[in-house]
């Protein structure tokens, strides 16, 4: 080759290098996603735009706010064994839905997800931070066990519906969801919720199957429901001034207090409950 070629070869190698977008690892290891990475892909495997695609097993960080438009997606996955740390940070979607509890009309869902498609075999997690204005802020219709812990999901038409799937919820606000807080409607789905607040819901949990402790459910129009043939208790729990407290057959209830309800609890009453200040009749 000529000589007086190399230096040009070698810069248009550079320039050529340089502009191949390279994951970006936070200082621990963990790959981060971000709004200015998510609009030209964050990693091997997510294409330019939102959603951002995972597509590969591991521990992923948010170092920005999140703000898919267009009524798309905000992330995606189709891997198990999935940890997405959101540091934080809000991943906001293009509509707000949220619930009334006073007659008013409701407005519609965005017909988008804020966290999605999670693998079938393996766990996933999702944890530490807020998302609102979606459809369903994290969606998965099936597979293993789904661990959410300190988030803040509101305003959107669902909160969290994991399908047939298992759920571990803990430490986190549900609230202002024009559908439900937590969607558990399958007989084959398995939710384990502890430490919760349900706030201002159309509906606040639905429980087919599961277990329901030390969690508080406040102005919802309807607090908690279990008819889906499945079995769900629900203890150490508080429940004031929703408009129903517990409905469905298939629920049992011990040790909660219920106060300002219009209606309910119902299902089989296994005692140590206080209604208004006295054991419940």
């Amino acid at each position: 080759m000529d000589s007086k070629k190399m230096p040009r070869v070698a810069l248009l190698t550079a320039l050529l290098l340089a502009s191949w977008a390279a994951p970006v690892r936070a200082g621990d290891g963990r790959l981060e996603i971000n709004q200015a990475c998510a609009l030209v892909g964050c990693f091997a495997g997510d294409t330019a735009g939102f959603p951002v695609e995972i597509a590969s097993a591991g521990s992923y960080v948010l170092t920005s706010n999140l703000a898919p438009t267009g009524g798309v997606s905000g992330i995606t996955t189709v891997a198990d064994g999935v940890v997405v740390d959101l540091n934080g940070f809000e991943l906001r979607g293009p509509g707000s839905c949220s619930a009334t509890i006073d007659g008013t009309s409701r407005p519609t869902a965005v017909a988008c997800v804020g966290i999605s498609s999670f693998g079938l075999l393996g766990p996933s997690v999702v944890r530490n931070g807020t998302i609102r204005g979606f459809s369903t802020a994290i969606g998965t219709p099936a597979g293993e066990t789904l661990r959410v812990a300190e988030v803040v999901v509101t305003q959107n038409g669902n909160g969290i519906a994991a399908g047939s799937r298992g759920l571990i919820l803990t430490d986190s606000v549900l609230s202002l969801h024009s559908v439900s807080g937590g969607s558990g409607t399958s007989v084959a789905s398995r939710y384990t919720v502890r430490g919760c607040l349900f706030e201002r819901n159309t509906q606040g949990l639905y429980l087919a199957n599961g277990i329901a402790t030390e969690s508080s459910f406040h102005q919802n129009l309807e607090a908690l429901r279990s008819n889906a043939g499945g079995q769900a208790l629900v203890a150490n729990a508080s429940f004031t001034a929703n408009v129903v407290s517990i409905s469905g057959a298939n629920v049992a209830y011990r040790s909660n207090v219920f106060d300002n309800n219009a209606s309910g609890p119902t299902g089989t009453d296994l005692g140590s409950n206080i209604c208004s200040g006295a054991p419940c009749p």
